[in-house]
């Protein structure tokens, strides 16, 4: 299985995904950052961007074109999340074209 944002692209979305790493996991964001082909992110204890968006670890954040929430996709919640399963994937890819 090819990764979403590859797949998004090869069909024509313009999607922009992102990673926002925890201020926590600071130590990580090289292996993280090497691992990816879009922007990678660390936070801060200073900024604590995942407080201001309410999110936590691994949760997944939709925003509309125009910057505003389309959907908030909770690690563990009743919406399937995991990439590494069809049932996730799928779920998360409907969720972004929702959005585009």
């Amino acid at each position: 299985m090819q990764d979403l944002n590859t797949e998004l692209e090869n069909e024509g979305h313009d999607v922009q995904v992102v990673i926002l790493n925890g201020s926590s996991a600071s130590s990580s964001v090289s292996k993280l950052a090497n691992v990816c082909d879009f922007p990678v992110f660390q936070d801060t204890y200073q900024v604590n961007a995942w407080n201001l968006h309410a999110g936590g670890k691994d949760d997944i954040i939709i925003y509309n074109s125009d910057g505003t929430l389309s959907s908030f996709l909770e690690y563990g919640g009743s919406t399937s999340i995991n990439l590494g399963m069809s049932l996730g994937y799928n779920s998360v890819k409907a969720k972004i074209l929702e959005a585009y």
